[in-house]
């Protein structure tokens, strides 16, 4: 089945695909993510290990080294590796942006410098665009790139800049003016900034959050760079630049999503092993009612096992965390005070049919009636 040739279930390729991924993270998990993250370290080991896998490079041309597919398959290495408790905001980074970047619109000589080391994980690349009174809006970008005898000049600031201390170099945003354009108008330009190039100040931001992706400040004055560290055309880099973005949008929410199936599956264990008057929270009603309504997956009741007894359910599915589901006695309604956006069912079955909830609310949202028997 599929919607406008998207398919809904995902083929064995995919299916293997993350599989590969889960195998590949299974001797790390978060307390290594942590362990490295408190040290002011970067997860080396686990980058490395999905490089020599070839998931790094599952979205680079195969001439490179690479898998050859697409921004599917890497969105999907994004999400599993998040869902095993390593969330790395640097595959949106140096295989998204930088790598499908420099793939489409590097000369020969930067894609042969650059993409096979993106592959196999010896070669980092950061990514500059933000600034300070213009976040990622390109409209309003003050860092300018003015032609020089020999090469570029760059002058400005960025900020929020990650993974400057782990990479080999930036693939930075400028403003290009006009008679700098090879469009006659002002515009945008991509260059290649070695990271310990002279001009270039980096300041650490002091952040809250525990990850390896610690974020910096960037200044630039009279910064020299050669002719060949262009990417694409001067002054006609928009194309090129949503070439990247695009893809680094896709896998940052697939890292979401990783993030949300590993908190899930977390919150899902801890209700099975923390046991309150003599049975695990899980059968309580509060997490129990809750729990079907923040999962992708549930089951709909079946009106045929009726039980006189709360009782605890475990609900599997592939790839998703187990949930906990209590049934009540049958005699007991779904409270009214249900929010509409989720359809309220009649208590008192054990569960059973797998079925996808976008489509069931669709059908019962507000209603105060049993689903179809």
């Amino acid at each position: 089945m599929s919607v406008e040739g998207i398919p809904l279930v995902e083929s064995e390729t995919t299916k293997l695909l993350r599989q590969t991924v889960r195998d590949v993270c299974a001797s790390f998990g978060h307390a290594y993510f942590l362990e490295v993250s408190r040290a002011h370290g970067h997860p080396r080991e686990l980058w490395s290990a999905l490089g020599e896998s070839g998931l790094l490079g599952v979205s680079i041309p195969e001439e490179y080294g690479g898998g050859g597919a697409g921004t599917a398959e890497l969105v999907i290495v994004a999400e599993e590796v998040a869902a095993s408790g390593s969330p790395l905001m640097l595959l949106a980074l140096s295989p998204a942006v930088c790598a499908t970047t420099l793939a489409a619109h590097g000369s020969a000589a930067q894609r042969e410098k650059w993409l096979p080391g993106l592959v196999s994980g010896a070669d980092v690349l950061a990514f500059a665009i933000t600034e300070p009174d213009a976040g990622s809006n390109s409209h309003r970008l003050r860092t300018t790139a003015t032609k020089t005898a020999d090469g570029w000049s760059l002058s400005g600031s960025k900020t929020y800049i990650s993974h400057v201390d782990n990479a080999k170099a930036i693939l930075i945003v400028a403003r290009v003016r006009a008679e700098d354009s090879v469009t006659g108008v002002d515009g945008l330009g991509l260059f290649l900034m070695d990271v310990d190039v002279s001009g270039l100040t980096v300041q650490e931001i002091d952040v809250e959050i525990t990850s390896p992706e610690r974020q910096f400040t960037l200044f630039l004055d009279d910064v020299r760079l050669p002719a060949d560290s262009v990417v694409g055309e001067p002054g006609n880099g928009l194309t090129a630049l949503f070439t990247g973005l695009n893809p680094e949008r896709i896998a940052s929410a697939a890292l979401l999503n990783g993030i949300a199936r590993y908190a899930l599956g977390k919150g899902a264990r801890y209700a099975t092993e923390r046991v309150v008057w003599d049975v695990p929270i899980g059968a309580h009603q509060a997490i129990a009612t809750h729990w079907p309504g923040l999962t992708s997956f549930w089951r709909l009741p079946d009106s045929s096992r009726r039980v006189r007894q709360p009782c605890l359910t475990p609900i599997s599915m592939p790839g998703r965390p187990q949930i906990l589901l209590k049934s009540a006695p049958p005699t007991r309604q779904a409270p009214h005070s249900m929010p509409p956006s989720r359809p309220t069912v009649e208590t008192g079955w054990q569960p059973s049919t797998a079925w996808q909830p976008c489509s069931a609310w669709c059908a019962y949202s507000g209603s105060r009636r049993s689903p179809p028997k």
